[in-house]
């Protein structure tokens, strides 16, 4: 795959390991730091996404994406991120994260109007009370990652 991510914000809460530990399926263990366990929320601009053979689609490669997440080991110590949700607005998308990688995407309604460096991200799942409101800017100018 190819994809860009733009206006990423991390944003983590400190939990207690306990709580987290009760959330996560058998043969997961929640990872820590310092002694505390963290969820984090990281709202961001998918760009460009495709198949690394494929040119991007305009219409079906730009969406906006919301994880809810925290850190995990499995029983062999090997690290990974536990997924609570992975929310998107573009169906297609939720329909072929499902169906092909079996990752547990949700539609949602979603806007990130972008004023200067601020961003007003704003998302509700399709269906529920379950909604994120956050504003923020960034801290310093985007870059493109080294690959």
């Amino acid at each position: 795959m190819r994809q860009s991510w733009r206006s990423l914000l991390f944003a983590h809460w400190r939990v207690e390991p306990e709580r987290i530990q009760r959330t996560l399926p058998p043969g997961l263990h929640v990872d820590t730091y310092d002694g505390s366990a963290y969820v984090g929320i990281v709202p961001f601009l998918m760009r460009n996404i495709r198949p690394w053979w494929s040119p991007y689609l305009p219409w079906l490669s730009n969406f906006l994406e919301l994880n809810v997440r925290t850190y995990v080991h499995d029983a062999l110590g090997r690290p990974g991120v536990w997924f609570y949700s992975l929310d998107c607005d573009q169906p297609v998308a939720v329909w072929g994260a499902r169906k092909f990688f079996h990752l547990p995407y949700r539609h949602a309604a979603m806007s990130a109007p972008q004023i200067e460096a601020t961003t007003d991200y704003r998302s509700q799942v399709k269906g529920t009370n379950l909604r994120c409101d956050v504003r923020y800017a960034l801290g310093r100018e985007e870059r493109e990652a080294v690959p």
